[in-house]
Order: C-alpha cells, then structure tokens, then sequence
C-alpha cells in the first residue's frame, strides 16, 4: 500500500519531467547516439513503453492500452461517477511488466497545425523562438492556448529545420482534462 501512495505521490512530478525541455533533449540525444549503433544493438536502448489513450464524446470516455500489452477500448458512460473512471484507467495501466503512460486525446479539430521553417540557429532556443511565433501563426494570444511542437527534419545545407506546431485553445484541453484531473489521474500527455 505504500509504494502505491508513493507513487502517486511521485507520478505529478515524473509527468513534468515528461513534459520538460530536459527529457526531449535527453530523448533526442540519445536517439542520435544510438543510431550510430548497429541495429541489433539498438534495439536494446529503445525505451518501450505503452500508452493508454483516454478521449471523450457523446458516448462517454474511451480507453485504449496500446503496445506490447495491448487492450481493445473500453467506454465508461458520460455520467460515471469519477471513481469507476480512474479504476479503469488504473486497470489498464497496471497491465505487464512495463509502465504504460496516460495520454488524452484532443479531436483533431480542436487543434490548429502549423508548419514552420525556421533557421536551424533557433533550434538552441527553440521554445523561446515558437512562443514569439505563436503571435504570427495565431489569432490568439500565448495565454489562450497550449501548445506543443516537434521538430520534423533538419536541412544540413540550408541551415534550416521544419517544425510542425501544434495548438489548441486553452480552455478547450483544459476542459478535456478537468474531469479526468478530478478523478485523480495524473496525466502524462496530451495529443
């Protein structure tokens, strides 16, 4: 009973690490090197880990385990008190051996994707230099939105990368995420 309250405890705080700078570069970084393996090896240093995708609609919440471990989609009805929602999330995630991360899903129409080309010199700061772009790209000023971004190639010779930026209203994914908050699941993305 007490590794599970510790890791409650502790599951906000690996959420943002997630989510933070420091594990994008770490995850980049270590891709890069370990393509410079031979594939067998490779394999090795790839992280797997499963993703349980949680989305609403009419119908009710949806999840889905995906992975080496995987769980055909299970709906909990729209008015189901929040408890019976976090105990089929908790059983999907305590499947296998692995860890299996909680995604939300956003409707695709509900998110706004930009594709940008940008100098590869912004990529040192590139969430400082997307945050100025959201000003161009958007109708929207940066409070009013969440946004996130990837970068998609890197043109060596033009000295230029291709991001895609992906935006969504703020009080829209804020609401996707309030009831689920509300039911005590920590998530670790939003897509």
């Amino acid at each position: 009973m007490a590794g599970l309250e510790l890791e409650r405890w502790f599951a906000p705080y690996l959420a943002a690490y997630r989510r933070s700078t420091l594990h994008r570069f770490l995850h980049w970084w270590g891709g890069e090197l370990a393509s410079y393996l031979p594939p067998r090896f490779y394999q090795w240093f790839i992280e797997r880990r499963d993703a349980v995708q949680i989305h609403q609609d009419a119908d009710g919440w949806h999840l889905q385990r995906l992975g080496s471990h995987p769980i055909a989609v299970e709906t909990v009805a729209p008015d189901a008190v929040p408890e019976t929602l976090r105990a089929h999330a908790d059983q999907m995630l305590g499947v296998g051996e692995t860890g299996a991360d909680l995604i939300a899903l956003l409707p695709e129409s509900q998110v706004l994707t930009r594709h940008l080309t940008l100098p590869m010199a912004a990529e040192e700061n590139l969430a400082q230099v997307i945050s100025f772009e959201l000003d161009r790209q958007t109708p929207f000023k940066p409070e009013q939105v969440r946004h996130d971004f990837r970068v998609i190639s890197r043109d060596l010779a033009g000295r230029q990368i291709k991001v895609d930026l992906l935006i969504a209203l703020r009080a829209r994914a804020d609401a996707l995420v309030a009831p689920l908050a509300g039911a005590g699941l920590a998530l670790d993305a939003v897509d």
